[in-house]
């Protein structure tokens, strides 16, 4: 969120806008941009099934709700 921000993951831009995508195991940097925004970047383990909800505000930068829901 929002939904039109740019979307990197591992340096490479992926989407403009909402994403959901599958990676392999191992550390992953997420980084969530847009214009007037504060972005956001964070590296994330990824061990098993989980969902990750980033959000970014115009005035802050946090994950929503705990950085993780688990599926």
């Amino acid at each position: 969120d929002p939904s039109d921000a740019e979307i990197y993951i591992d340096g490479e831009h992926r989407s403009d806008g909402k994403l959901t995508v599958r990676l392999t195991p191992g550390m992953h940097e997420v980084r969530i941009e847009k214009n007037g925004y504060k972005g956001v970047t964070r590296q994330i383990e990824v061990t098993e099934d989980k969902e990750y909800k980033f959000v970014i505000t115009n005035d802050n930068a946090f994950e929503s709700p705990t950085g993780e829901v688990v599926d």
